[in-house]
């Protein structure tokens, strides 16, 4: 690992704890409210097509909002991966040391700055969502 201490790393785990804390009771708390919505409840009147496409859209909102989250609570755990087997903190593209601020700020980062504008960049260019990397 060689580019994070000891103390470091106990950091980055709570910082990891927290994130993944967070995420679960965004989806503990989104899932009490899918439970309580139904799609009819959604689109009162059983079946009422003018309320049809909100319901739709809410219910995509959801299962977008969902994805997200389980993509978020995936990376949580590569990170936690990377650190118990010493790649944690090394960029994915270049193999350079990312900035300890940088990890602090964004724990689950896989790239430096440098690189992960390049990738930005990249992602631009080719009109794919950064949330879809």
């Amino acid at each position: 690992m060689g580019n994070i201490t000891s103390k470091q790393k106990l950091l980055i785990h709570r910082l990891l704890d927290q994130q993944e804390a967070s995420v679960l009771a965004v989806l503990a708390r989104d899932g009490e409210l899918r439970s309580a919505e139904s799609f009819g409840e959604l689109a009162p009147g059983e079946g009422s097509e003018g309320d049809r496409p909100f319901a739709q859209k809410t219910v995509t909102t959801n299962l977008v909002m969902a994805m997200d989250l389980a993509g978020e609570l995936d990376q949580i755990a590569q990170a936690r991966e990377r650190l118990d087997t010493g790649h944690y903190g090394t960029c994915i593209d270049c193999q350079e040391k990312i900035d300890f601020d940088r990890l602090k700020a964004r724990p689950m980062e896989r790239r430096c700055a440098h690189c992960q504008e390049q990738h930005a960049k990249q992602l631009a260019k080719s009109s794919i969502s950064p949330s879809a990397i």
